[in-house]
């Protein structure tokens, strides 16, 4: 103990004598520091120097890799925008494609509608064609009969066929003249009366009005006959000269005016008929009529009832004919 106290003691006492050695200890420590330092900053400083080129190349360089990635990047973009335009362009033109399919769709439709509507033209021209034909050749063929009945009053001998029946009916209205004179209204009575009775020949004229005389029934026969033939004439007269111009009516109205002439020349072709087969039935004596005159009247005005039935028949087709117009 004591020992470490006198050493201590003594390390002291030789500091204090000696206040320069740290000092100068630290001076020398602190300028060899510095030498080194110095050193070693001039060799940074020759390593800095060294080392600038290496790094600006490499900046630069990195800048223009930056700017080539940049310029890649813009080329990717424009790639990109391009690209999409290309999508777009090409969903332009798969609308447009799609358009010109639904366009070609809707001229296929067309094309077929007009084709179809051709068609039905052509069958309505078929038709009407065929309607025309038909109605003329009826108009034509009544015509052709009524210059028969025509030419027969022009050939008319004294007699007048041996038609005594005309001679027992007269005018009412004056001059009161009878049906067999030569006056406008008495011939164009018996033209009427021979258009009905058209089918039969002169020995069957004679024969036929003996009978109706002997049924007492002249005014009857003859009367309703006349009339009948007077709408029939009147509508033939109304036709003929129009039958070129047929061409002008509707298909509907062509059909409607074939149905009413026929049926019109139907109601002549009917009471023809009837009155011929009275002639026959007279002549076999068909429920004794020959033999016995109440049975011959009693069958002779049903006939008149059934020739006024088609007269009035005739008259409502004549008018309903004579409807039809623009031809």
């Amino acid at each position: 103990m004591k020992y470490n106290i006198i050493v201590s003691l003594f390390v002291f006492l030789f500091l204090a004598c000696n206040p320069d050695f740290n000092t100068n200890q630290k001076d020398i420590k602190y300028h060899s520091s510095k030498k080194r330092i110095k050193s070693n900053k001039k060799r940074i400083k020759s390593n800095k120097k060294g080392l600038s080129p290496k790094t600006e190349v490499n900046q630069k360089n990195q800048e223009v890799a930056n700017q080539n990635q940049e310029v890649a990047n813009q080329n990717q973009e424009v790639a990109n925008q391009n690209q999409e335009v290309a999508n777009q362009n090409q969903e332009v033109t798969d609308q447009n494609q799609e358009v010109t399919d639904q366009n070609q769709e809707v001229t296929d439709q067309n094309q077929e509608v007009t084709d179809q509507n051709q068609e039905v033209t052509d069958q309505n021209q078929r038709k009407k064609n065929m309607l025309l034909n038909d109605l003329r050749n009826l108009i034509e063929k009544a015509n052709a009969d009524k210059e028969k009945y025509e030419k027969r009053l022009k050939e008319e001998p004294t007699d007048q066929y041996g038609i005594g029946a005309f001679k027992r009916l007269r005018w009412h209205e004056e001059p009161r003249e009878t049906v067999s004179d030569n006056s406008e209204r008495s011939k164009a009575y018996r033209k009427l009366t021979y258009g009905i009775l058209n089918d039969m020949n002169t020995s069957e004229l004679k024969k036929f009005s003996e009978i109706i005389i002997l049924a007492n029934e002249v005014e009857g026969i003859f009367n309703t006959s006349s009339a009948l033939g007077g709408n029939i004439d009147y509508v033939i007269i109304h036709l003929y000269p129009k039958k070129d111009n047929l061409d002008k009516l509707e298909i509907s109205d062509l059909e409607n005016l074939k149905d009413l002439f026929e049926k019109l020349l139907s109601t002549k072709a009917i009471v023809s008929k009837m009155l011929k087969q009275l002639l026959l039935d007279y002549q076999d004596n068909k429920n004794s009529i020959q033999t016995d005159t109440t049975k011959l009247k009693l069958h002779v005005e049903e006939i008149i009832k059934q020739i006024e039935e088609n007269q009035e028949e005739a008259e409502k087709l004549k008018s309903d004919i004579l409807s039809i117009k623009n031809f």
